[in-house]
C-alpha cells in the first residue's frame, strides 16, 4: 500500500453471454470467485447492428466503493479502421426497437 497503482486486465465471458444485450458479473467464465477481488469491472457489451454502426457500451459490472445500476452504459461511437477507439460517447438510453435485457 505503498503506492497506489492501476492494474488493468481482462477476462473471457461465457459463450452465453455472447448472445446477450448486456454483460454482467454473473458471464465470466471459468471461476466466478474472480469477482470478488476487484474493486471495479467494467463490461464491454456489443451487438451485430452496433458492431456495424462502430458503437459499444461501456458499463460497470462491479463496483466495490459505490452504489452502480449494471443496467446503464455510456454508449461509445468508434472508427476502429482509422484508430480511433473513442470519437464521442453518452449515455445510453436504448436503441429505438430495441429490447433492453
Amino acid at each position: 500500500m505503498d503506492r497506489k497503482c492501476l492494474i488493468v486486465t481482462g477476462t473471457q465471458g461465457t459463450r452465453k453471454s455472447a448472445e446477450k444485450r448486456n454483460v454482467k458479473h454473473t458471464d465470466v467464465a471459468e471461476d466466478i470467485r474472480k469477482m470478488d477481488h476487484v474493486d471495479v469491472c467494467w463490461s464491454l457489451s456489443q451487438m451485430p447492428y452496433e458492431k456495424r454502426e462502430g458503437g459499444i457500451r461501456v458499463g460497470i459490472a462491479v463496483h466495490r466503493w459505490m452504489d452502480f445500476d449494471e443496467g446503464k452504459h455510456v454508449l461509445v461511437l468508434q472508427q476502429l479502421k482509422m484508430g480511433k477507439p473513442i470519437l464521442d460517447s453518452e449515455f445510453s438510453r436504448g436503441i429505438p426497437g430495441k429490447e433492453e435485457e
